[in-house]
């Protein structure tokens, strides 16, 4: 049986999903189905999510990375704000925030943490976790990572 949090393989879109939620359908008291919303993932298995780990070297104190979370779906998006878009307008008024990473809860992230997409190219810091939208689903809005990446780090 489905959960919120699940990550399904579809094989007749030929794509991964995630599921958001489960809403029983009932008549007369009874459940007779399961409806479901599901988000398509745009991010392959090659994400990563990396925790910062300080270590003291006498009066100094270095920054090196640890992987805690790897190979993993999820979904990428912007995060827009407001639910109200003028339609007379050709651009629209949504305000896009920041960048709004959907995984299930399983998945150890923390604030602070930082999200790979793929390589070393593409990363950012994981600024605050919701939980409450989903049962199984935290949204993770991240953030441009300004903190440095060391020699030593292998992603």
């Amino acid at each position: 049986t489905l959960q919120s949090g699940d990550v399904i393989y579809i094989t007749v879109y030929g794509s991964v999903f995630l599921v958001m939620n489960m809403t029983p359908e009932n008549f007369e008291d009874e459940k007779v189905e399961n409806n479901s919303i599901i988000y398509k993932c745009n991010l392959n298995s090659n994400s990563k999510v990396l925790r910062p780990v300080e270590t003291k070297l006498g009066y100094r104190s270095v920054v090196s990375w640890q992987t805690v979370a790897e190979n993993f779906y999820g979904l990428l998006t912007n995060r827009i704000y407001g639910s109200e878009i003028d339609q007379e307008s050709i651009v629209g008024q949504a305000e896009v925030w920041r960048l709004a990473l959907y995984l299930p809860k399983t998945i150890d992230i923390q604030p602070l943490d930082r999200f790979v997409v793929s390589g070393i190219t593409e990363y950012y810091k994981v600024e605050t976790i919701e939980s409450y939208y989903f049962p199984g689903v935290n949204v993770i809005l991240l953030t441009e990572d300004t903190r440095p990446i060391h020699e030593e780090d292998e992603y």
